[in-house]
């Protein structure tokens, strides 16, 4: 039997951020639920924006679906996201102006370890206070640290998480809205969450967020603009919330988009969408016409210091997490990739000569502090999490990499009956691979990752194996 030794990676979340750039955080974080939304044309411009008081045009930035991600991998280079990046991005758009910034939450990625989600959890937040978080919606995946502790570890951050529609019996585990002053203007933000993406805890309900919206915003009354921070896809927004009257003057949506989507429209309401992994600072001026820009989120923003020392932290923290039981690890011990390369001497060399050689030790030398994290390590190595799997680079040296058995099994009992076949392709191939590739080359850390073209770059097999 083959055993995955590579388990999925986190693409943990860290990120979205709401800053009120000169906002002053009213203490209004209440309001019951309410009601829905239209989409875009070619071009970063729509027309007929509200103006403000003074003529000036009204800057908003957003991000969102930070995944965990509080800064990218860089297994990939030029990856682009982060919250030290995000936070100097902000810190320069401010110095032309006040700018209030918004995200659409998602803080944490696929982890499972509890005490790792809420590590991850309570970084973001404390980033998005630095950032001066406005507004945060509630996503899906946030809502697996369960609700009374993720409004405890916001609260506790000073963050105003926002999900109108979200129910606990009669309860409301989260505001509906928030206020905050922004150039002698009043700005309204309401949040709420597509109900199609559930919420995993199991826990609360999700009523429908036209409604909801609609009587959050009727109860934060009157406002110079008002905000929907939709945390879901174009089409649900558009659903949800067309409906609307009177509309709001903006809505910001997003969930999976993976490049940046051009000015849109939500019946009167001008819309913004964000692009997952927070890999891009949306800015949205609300002129005569608004525009908008997404702005790249590359090496070539600097590291906010204090931000830099708060992701450091967090490396710090769940580095001392303490590691979780090993599993049983079936098909007899590992037994590293050079045993392997006895008898399959092209293969071998074929591995050699690619990224996956290595992989462990290259890293570390680059990034220390990430290649100690298990959410990193479990891509970079062989049988990580498995009995006899890969422990660290002194214990386990040949197991540093993602060799030969993190695809193809464990190599134990294949040695053993001296070579016999059962360990290899999968029937199906190369289709029966994939989940077992994108398990750790998925859109945040390989964003532009085929299965096709990669498969080829580490080709070592013949077309008969290809038919097994």
């Amino acid at each position: 039997m083959e055993a995955r030794a590579r388990t999925t990676v986190l693409a943990v979340a860290a990120v979205a951020a709401a800053v009120a750039a000169g906002l002053a955080l009213a203490d209004e974080r209440s309001g019951p639920p309410a009601a829905g939304a239209d989409r875009p044309r070619d071009g970063g411009a729509a027309e007929d924006a509200p103006a403000s008081p003074e003529g000036q045009a009204l800057t908003l930035a957003a991000t969102g679906i930070g995944l965990g991600n509080l800064e990218p991998c860089d297994c990939v280079e030029g990856m682009l996201g982060g919250f030290p990046r995000r936070i100097a991005e902000l810190t320069r758009l401010r110095g032309a102006g006040p700018v209030a910034f918004v995200d659409l939450g998602d803080l944490t990625g696929s982890g499972h370890h509890p005490r790792l989600l809420e590590l991850k959890a309570r970084a973001s937040l404390d980033l998005l206070a630095q950032a001066g978080a406005a507004a945060v919606a509630v996503g899906e995946r946030d809502l697996r640290l369960g609700a009374d502790a993720l409004r405890a570890a916001a609260d506790a951050a000073g963050v105003a998480l926002l999900a109108a529609n979200v129910r606990q019996g009669q309860a409301r585990p989260f505001a509906a809205w928030t206020a905050a002053e922004h150039g002698g203007r009043r700005l309204v933000f309401v949040g709420a969450l597509d109900p199609a993406l559930g919420d995993p805890s199991g826990a609360l309900e999700l009523d429908p967020p036209g409604p909801a919206v609609a009587a959050a915003l009727a109860a934060a009354g009157p406002a110079d603009v008002r905000v929907v921070l939709f945390h879901g896809e174009a089409e649900a927004a558009r659903r949800a919330l067309a409906t609307l009257d009177p509309p709001p003057d903006v809505v910001v949506w997003g969930h999976g988009a993976r490049q940046p989507p051009p000015l849109a429209r939500l019946g009167a309401a001008v819309a913004v969408e964000v692009v997952r992994d927070a890999r891009y600072l949306s800015v949205l001026t609300l002129g005569t016409p608004p525009t908008s820009t997404h702005r790249p989120l590359d090496g070539h923003v600097p590291d906010d210091p204090r931000a830099r020392r708060r992701v450091d932290r967090y490396y710090e923290e769940a580095a001392s997490l303490p590691e979780p039981p090993r599993r049983q690890t079936p098909g007899g011990a590992f037994v590293g990739s050079e045993a392997c390369g006895d008898c399959h001497e092209e293969a071998w060399e074929a591995f050699a000569r690619s990224p996956h050689h290595q992989a462990q030790r290259r890293i570390l030398t680059a990034r220390p502090q990430r290649a100690r994290l298990p959410e990193c390590t479990r891509c970079h190595v062989t049988g990580f999490g498995y009995a006899g799997g890969f422990v660290d680079l002194e214990t386990t040296p040949d197991l540093a990499e993602v060799g030969c058995e993190a695809c193809h099994g464990v190599g134990g009992n294949h040695v053993a009956a001296g070579g016999e076949r059962g360990f290899g392709l999968r029937p199906g191939f190369p289709e029966a691979w994939r989940p077992l590739c994108v398990g750790c080359h998925d859109p945040s850390n390989s964003p532009e990752f085929e299965l096709g073209p990669a498969l080829e770059r580490i080709r070592h097999w013949g077309p008969r194996d290809a038919g097994e």
